[in-house]
């Protein structure tokens, strides 16, 4: 009998048949003729005869090589995936249909302060930010087994009483009679990706303003221009006023000749008054985004710009219904952007015949957003040209310093939007677009 079985395993098998052991299961190698072995299971009992002495043994047994080497197998897969899991930095967590920790490896375990074991029984929500709560059960809920994924980002306690920000995407499970089982999730702390996102945009407003400021400069002859025609006309008329006032006797036509150029004296005051008040606005840093009609925005570009426009183009023609749906954004930027590029339409037909310098901007409805574009008639654009024209220190100006399109493109894309270039037309033209108000 004992011939058959494992050298390796006959004492353990002996010393159980002496016992009386052996109707307890037990797994054991076994002996082929061939010299292999297989893996069996077996179970037996004790015979006794009418006296109760000890008369035998009887035991039934089964090949279950199959079975211990599929077993095998099935523990070095755990083994391997808790290893690969164990070893992550994401975050992995799987709760019930409660929403009770069944499994959650150290990366998650970490973050609250305990281990694996501790956490395995605990809620998944317990440390969630409790303005969050309500959040988070609303994104958990909406899963089916047809779509059983979701995801959120959500503030979270640290032990520490620290606040973090962590993404998660996760899986909701279901059995065979579409029965809600429970929740797997993977997520990651994204706590410095929103603080570095948030000094990031913060530098970029920084940028914006400079380039305003710099603008502005740009400006300077243009407004003095503007500003010194009403002054002047306020020194006439004030000198004209004076000497009407020196006569000893004033007239009834002398006093209608001074209340209309006392008129005329408050209308050019309110024109610089205007034309400061213009330029203080669009010089001031980044406002909070609001809805406006993009025609507003435009029309407010082109009156900052009016002073460059006047012997720069010839025509100006503008395309922008009020009726059009409203954009939610930092106005001051996008007139920023609609600045810079009636600049750089200006500039740019600078060697076209005076009769043809036409510029256009035009706003249209296209799906969910409002696409905006400024056209010129200069030399146009080259494929190559619009490939590389939004990058820093692009320029193909002799005196430009290549920054207006790059933080264009950066305003334009911190809103949602796109802006490009079109090209090998034969004229100029950029285009840009926002997405419609929520709240249109």
């Amino acid at each position: 009998m004992f011939s058959v079985i494992h050298p390796d395993h006959r004492e353990r098998v002996m010393r159980a048949v002496q016992n009386s052991d052996v109707h307890r299961p037990f797994v054991l190698d076994v002996m082929r003729r061939d010299g292999s072995t297989d893996w069996s299971e077996w179970r037996g009992r004790s015979l006794f005869d009418a006296e109760g002495k000890h008369s035998g043994y009887q035991a039934v047994g089964r090949i279950v090589t199959d079975l211990v080497l599929a077993q095998r197998k099935l523990a070095e897969s755990e083994l391997q995936y808790r290893s690969v899991v164990e070893d992550l930095r994401e975050l992995i967590v799987r709760c019930d249909s409660l929403g009770v920790i069944t499994f959650a490896n150290a990366a998650y375990a970490r973050t609250r302060d305990c281990s694996p074991d501790e956490i395995v029984g605990r809620s998944v929500l317990e440390s969630v930010h409790p303005e969050d709560v309500e959040h988070a059960y609303q994104q958990m809920a909406v899963v089916t087994c047809e779509d059983p994924f979701c995801s959120l980002e959500l503030r979270v306690m640290r032990a520490s009483g620290d606040v973090a920000l962590q993404e998660w995407n996760g899986r909701a499970f279901y059995d065979e009679k579409r029965k809600f089982l429970g929740f797997q999730a993977v997520g990651h702390d994204i706590t410095e990706l929103r603080r570095t996102e948030a000094r990031l945009r913060e530098k970029d407003q920084q940028s914006a303003h400079l380039a305003r400021v710099a603008m502005l400069g740009e400006m300077v002859a243009g407004i003095s221009h503007e500003i010194n025609q009403p002054l002047a006309s306020i020194a006439n008329f004030s000198s004209a006023a004076e000497l009407i006032l020196e006569k000893p006797d004033v007239s009834v036509e002398d006093q209608v000749k001074l209340q209309s150029w006392v008129h005329r004296v408050l209308q050019q005051t309110e024109r610089i008054n205007t034309i400061i008040i213009r330029l203080r606005r669009f010089g001031r840093p980044s406002s909070q985004r609001e809805d406006f009609a993009i025609a507003d925005a435009a029309t407010e570009a082109l009156l900052v710009t009016e002073s460059a426009q006047r012997t720069a183009v010839s025509r100006r023609l503008m395309s922008c219904s009020h009726d059009l749906p409203l954009v939610n954004a930092d106005r001051i930027q996008i007139e920023q952007v609609l600045v810079n590029l009636i600049q750089n339409a200006s500039e740019a037909m600078q060697e076209t015949p005076t009769i043809s310098r036409q510029m256009s901007i035009d706003a249209d409805v296209v799906g969910s957003e409002i696409v905006v574009a400024v056209t010129d008639f200069g030399p146009g654009i080259t494929a190559e040209q619009g490939h590389d024209i939004f990058q820093s220190f692009v320029t193909s100006k002799s005196d430009g310093m290549g920054i207006g399109l790059a933080i264009s493109r950066s305003i334009i894309e911190s809103h949602g939007g796109k802006i490009r270039a079109i090209t090998d037309t034969g004229y100029g033209k950029i285009e840009f677009s926002l997405p419609i108000s929520e709240h249109t």
